[in-house]
């Protein structure tokens, strides 16, 4: 430690003596050059009186606010004596004119906007004034970085706001400063930049790409080194390519989430959108690099649309978060519209956020950040872009970034009494990236909020999050438990892993003399938390404070369904096997909840606890009881007249009492005040289940106070639930949820289809949850009776029963005996089917289930669950590289276990050999390693003495037996060898997989190209359960790629280099091998008793990976979970894809790769050859399609 703080003294001596003092510095005038010329400031001021005329005023009014009230804008008044001259003494500078530690981000947040007002308003003489004044104080601080609460270093988001500001206003000002004042202020810019230099290399959170530290101090420096490079071209350039290499770095991560988000919520997310827009745009500037077409930056306006709640005043508090926004965002959504988006939907989102702006009260803009992004808005707002909405903005839509790990509903929409906001959030801590293994995401902001929920009906929010705050369970919608072992802080309760402390994953975190955003640095911790920070085990974004699972996310006309998995975001000592909760938006005013907690065997939880919160002053929530059994208990809210409810039940038919509790809690720079609801039950039984009905003001449903009125269990079986809930007129809907979700079979045994959960309306119409529109026709099953409506008509029935047999023994004709008996035996008839109809629906329903016990694993998949569930086979046509891709379409699926085919010893029998027709040993110079290539390598095979179809039918029935033997049979003949080990913990890991989902189906994936010929074999084999995709690749591409030997999506396995003069001569066989592969494959689909393969263009894949995934599941008839969306963007973002079975796979659009570049001939002949079936496979031809 000695040794350590040595060489720290001599660094900093070292630094201080190299540093030119005010006098010696070197002024050049090229200024302003950070984010325009001197040529540009005629123009810009022109368009300060026209196309930009809303900017210029505010500016102009922010910097009249800041000469209203210099208390709270201008740094602490410097000594006598101390003012900035050009013999300034900066010992002399004494302690009393030290930064505020309260204020300390306002002073740079709000110098850039001050300064350009008097660049665009230069007769604005006290504004200019005022500026110096702004200037000078900070300038005659000893350091910014030090100075901060009892000597200890400020937070880096302090320096970096001061340093960035401060650049930024000498850039824009410089040619109206003394020569004495540039110097003056040069040489602090070199200071500053060269003390967060020295104070940022070798931190931990350096490396995290998102962390807010990390892009606010490399901005700072990027600036600081801009306005610096004329003066001091060398150092400047250091530090300009070390910060510009680590917002690269940002960049390149942020694409591979590729869904536009960020992971620690709005609020403070808004520190990296803010720098990365900075960064773009100076990097397009002055380095000539431009980021402009990432995956991320395409996606993040979505971003803003999705989380605003309806009114444009809100955003969804996930995270550590305001109600509104920190940094922008109307500066990043001019700027996604100028150069990226170029449509006008940034400049609409952005004037309607600035239109309703509260000016006052809780929503109003605090002073820290309200014009921190004026400047970079007035410069990157495009006047040409007229404002306009996208597409069905006003209708309200379901956004899913599953990424994040977030679901919204309704985001975006005018406030309307029918524009309902609903949120769901499950993922993993850090963000889908840390699933991956990615050591480099930043939790510090996020919250132990996995599985929880907003629902704002009409726009205002009933259920909220509690926003910015310490990190603890309860301050969350999420469920805690007890009693635990390894409670806390709030014993003997506990919630999600990383909760008690200030940041995520740091306990006992005490936020000492610093306020809110301010207490990043981890100076603020004691010695243990130091090393659990930066100690070499770090690792909190991939694992250990594990997080929740995104399981659905699905709208279905006005209904929207999400569900998510949060067991992982729990201690393993409380034995949970699974925390479920989904909830259910029936309609704009209702919204459904379950939640169901199952725990192994020796669990010491007793109890379980949910919370809902609501924050606003204005209404208080009222706690309505109910006696045992004659009613539920719930809450109601009375907002000028509008009346919010809200009501539970358990599956035992218990309706606990809750708790109303109120807190305040310490938020960004004040402390925030939070009511919520408390609501405990016990667990006496190894699975519990709690239902919660939440209402609007215009729902139409009984009252919370009866028994008959809100919601009951019809049914609590092992596979999931059926919930009626019953209107105000006596109808009923019914709502199914699936509680084993991962298992396919459970779902189709309870819904009839293999859909996450179901909702019948009153018209008996019912919607299935998790499947494609084309394949979700409603099955209507007839208007279901009410209760009072079924006993009249029994009652009818009855009556005229009683009244015929009374005529029948009267004395009349024969003919109209006749007729009499024959109407009573209609009439006899009809009252047995009312007695079966209302015994069906309403005594069984009555019933209550016997109690039962989870099992340990799924059951066994049905005889008739074979002809229904999907058995998905991939062939690709020769030569098509990179359909090992395909693979990421089931990676991360519980639904399927993929399993490409040959795999160590699990060979299959080839039934007959392949292209009988053009045999490529017939072919000179075709190296022999492709013949394997095209399966003409004889099989040998454990199962080699089998015919083919007897193969497939033990695999297809029996996948985990010969997927043990030819484990067992690759392990004996692999021994020892390190290239075959990959290969064994390839099919270990598939074995392991199918015994955690023994009902998952199969997505066989035949490698060996020479498949695609046998697709009608395998389609008589295993029909009526096989749904074929059949991978195709352009075959001029495919020529492009053997013959010029480059390879736009390559592997490992596939780079020898075939002789391209060899081949160049065989381009006509070559093309007529794709003919009759392609026409094998697809021409199968002539018959009818085989199912229509789905033809998947790997160029597609690759640029439209999430259209393709709709595609193929939507022809598979399952479900599109999130996590293969996240998988899909990661693929797309990085042009990675890592393969389970095959290493790493490079990708690259074709589209970007000039096949042009084959001879004229070469071309001319595929295209004759193949015309036809490119054509019907959509590939342009000779500038046809």
């Amino acid at each position: 430690m000695v040794g350590r703080a040595l060489v720290c003294i001599l660094a900093a001596f070292a630094v201080a003596i190299a540093l030119p003092g005010p006098g010696r510095i070197r002024t050049q005038t090229q200024h302003p050059r950070i984010y325009f010329g001197p040529a540009d400031l005629a123009e810009l001021r022109r368009r300060a009186v026209g196309s930009h005329g809303h900017l210029s005023r505010a500016l102009r009014r922010a910097a009249h606010s800041m000469l209203a009230r210099p208390d709270i804008y201008l740094p602490s008044s410097p000594a006598r004596g101390t003012a900035p001259t050009r013999s300034a003494s900066w010992s002399a500078v004494s302690r009393s004119s030290r930064l505020s530690p309260r204020w300390e981000e306002i002073y740079g947040n709000n110098l850039g906007a001050l300064a350009m007002h008097c660049l665009l308003r230069p007769a604005d003489w006290a504004s200019f004034t005022f500026t110096l004044t702004y200037m000078d104080r900070l300038a005659v601080q000893p350091s910014w970085v030090s100075g901060g609460v009892n000597g200890r270093p400020r937070a880096i988001t302090a320096i970096a706001s001061t340093l960035a500001g401060f650049s930024t206003a000498l850039d824009l000002l410089y040619g109206r400063l003394s020569s004495g004042r540039r110097r003056v202020y040069l040489a602090k810019v070199l200071l500053a930049v060269s003390e967060l230099h020295q104070a940022t290399e070798g931190r931990v959170w350096l490396n995290r790409p998102t962390d807010v530290r990390t892009v606010s101090a490399m901005m700072a420096v990027l600036l600081g080194s801009l306005v610096l490079e004329p003066n001091e071209p060398s150092a400047a350039k250091m530090w300009h390519e070390f910060a510009a290499s680590h917002l690269d770095n940002t960049m390149r991560y942020l694409n591979l989430a590729a869904d536009g988000s960020l992971n620690e919520g709005i609020s403070f997310g808004s520190y990296v959108s803010r720098a990365v827009t900075q960064h773009v745009y100076l990097a397009r500037r002055h380095r000539g690099v431009d980021h402009t077409h990432g995956t991320w930056l395409a996606r993040h306006f979505r971003f803003y649309l999705a989380t605003v709640l309806p009114g444009y005043q809100r955003t969804v508090g996930i995270g550590d978060s305001s109600p509104g926004w920190l940094y922008g965002p109307e500066s990043q959504l001019v700027f996604l519209d100028a150069f990226v988006l170029r449509n006008g939907s940034g400049n609409w989102l952005a004037q309607h956020i600035r239109q309703q702006r509260a000016r006052d009260g809780p929503l109003e803009h605090s002073r820290a950040w309200r014009w921190a992004t004026l400047l970079t808005e007035y410069l990157w707002y495009d006047a040409s872009l007229e404002p306009k909405p996208p597409e069905g903005y006003d209708q309200p839509r379901l956004y899913v970034f599953p990424s994040w790990g977030v679901a919204t509903f309704g985001g975006g929409l005018p406030l309307r009494e029918d524009s309902t906001f609903v949120s769901f959030k499950s993922g993993t801590v850090g963000g889908r990236l840390a699933a991956y293994g990615d050591e480099q995401a930043c939790p510090d902001h996020e919250h132990p909020d996995q599985n929880s929920f907003t629902f704002a009906p009409g726009g205002r929010p009933f259920i909220s999050e509690a926003l910015y705050g310490p990190k603890e369970s309860h301050l969350n919608n999420v469920l805690v438990f007890a009693p635990s072992p390894t409670s806390r802080c709030n014993q003997p309760w506990e919630g999600q892993l990383g909760e008690c402390g200030m940041l995520m994953g740091l306990p006992g975190y005490n936020d000492d003399g610093k306020d809110g955003y301010a207490g990043e640095n981890s100076e603020h911790f004691g010695e243990d938390q130091k090393e659990r920070l930066n100690g070499p085990n770090s690792n909190r974004g991939s694992g250990n404070l594990g997080g929740g699972e995104l399981i659905a996310a699905v709208q279905q006309g006005d209904a929207v369904f999400a569900s998510g998995e949060a067991v992982a975001a729990y201690s393993p000592v409380m034995r949970l096997r699974s925390v479920y909760r989904a909830i259910v938006l029936l309609d704009s005013q209702r919204l459904l909840v379950l939640d169901h907690v199952e725990r192994l065997t020796g669990s010491p939880l007793t109890r379980a606890s949910a919370f809902f919160h609501n924050l606003d002053y204005d209404v208080r929530m009222v706690l309505q009881m109910s006696k045992p059994g004659a009613g539920l208990s719930g809450i109601l809210m009375d907002d000028w007249d509008a009346l919010y409810t809200m009501s539970w039940l358990s599956d035992d038919g218990d309706s606990p009492t809750a708790h109303l509790q109120e807190v305040e809690q310490k938020a960004e720079l004040k402390t925030r005040w939070t009511q919520f609801v408390n609501l405990t039950w016990y667990l006496e039984k190894p699975v519990s289940r709690m239902a919660y009905l939440i209402q609007g003001p215009s729902a139409a449903v009984h009252s919370i106070g009866t028994r008959e009125g809100g919601l009951r269990f019809i049914e609590s079986s092992q596979n999931g639930v059926r919930l009626a809930i019953t209107e105000a007129n006596g109808y009923e809907s019914v709502v199914s949820i699936a509680t084993c979700f991962h298992d396919p079979a459970a779902r189709l045994a309870l819904l009839g289809r293999p859909a996450f959960a179901t909702f019948t309306d009153v018209r008996g119409v019912t919607t299935f949850f998790g499947l494609f529109d084309a394949d979700n026709e409603r099955s209507s099953h007839g208007r279901r009776l009410p209760h009072d409506l079924g006993l009249l008509v029994l009652g009818l029935a009855s009556i005229s029963g009683v009244t015929v047999a009374a005529a029948l023994k009267q004395r009349e004709s024969g003919a109209v005996v006749q007729r009499t008996r024959t109407t009573f035996a209609a009439l006899s008839f009809l009252w047995l089917l009312e007695l079966l109809l209302v015994q069906s629906l309403y005594l069984h329903s009555s019933c209550r289930d016997q109690p039962w016990n989870a099992p340990d694993r799924q059951e066994p998949l049905s005889p008739s669950s074979y002809e229904i569930l999907p058995t998905a086979v991939l062939v690709a046509l020769p030569g098509s590289f990179g359909a090992e891709t395909a693979e990421v379409l089931f990676a991360d699926n519980t639904d399927f276990t993929y399993l490409p085919l040959p795999i160590g010893h699990l060979r299959p029998p080839f039934p007959e050999p392949p292209f009988h027709e053009l045999p490529f040993r017939e072919l000179p110079s075709f190296p022999e390693s492709y013949t394997e290539f095209e399966g003409i390598t004889p099989n040998k095979s454990y199962y080699h003495h089998i015919d083919a179809a007897t193969w497939f039918h033990l695999l297809l029935h029996r996948p985990r037996d010969m997927l043990l033997r030819a484990l067992r049979a690759s392990r004996s003949m692999w021994r020892g060898s390190t290239g075959i080990r990959s290969k064994l913990r390839s099919l270990m890991a598939i074995v392991s997989h199918m015994e955690a989902y023994p009902n998952a189906r199969l997505a066989l994936s035949f490698t060996s190209k020479a498949w695609s010929k046998q697709l009608p074999f395998l389609q008589t084999i295993l029909n009526p359960s096989i749904k074929p995709l059949v991978l195709v690749r352009d075959p001029r591409m495919w020529l492009c790629e053997l013959l010029c030997n480059e390879s736009s999506l390559s592997t490992k396995s596939l780079r020898k280099p075939l002789n391209s003069s060899a081949l160049s001569v065989y381009h006509v066989e070559l093309a007529q091998v794709w003919l009759a592969a392609a026409s094998s494959a697809l021409g199968s689909s002539n018959d009818p008793g085989n199912g229509r393969p789905q033809v998947v263009r790997l160029e597609d894949l690759v640029s439209h990976p999430v259209r393709v995934a709709e595609s193929v599941y939507r022809f598979l008839g399952l479900p599109l979970p999130p996590a293969v969306l996240a998988r899909l963007g990661h693929m797309m973002g990085g042009g990675v894809f890592q393969s389970t079975h095959y290493g790493r796979v490079m990708l690259r659009n074709d589209r970007a790769l000039d096949w042009h570049r084959l001879p004229a001939h070469v071309v001319r002949d595929v295209e004759t050859i193949c015309g036809q079936m490119m054509e019907k496979l959509g590939y342009t031809v000779g500038g046809r399609v």
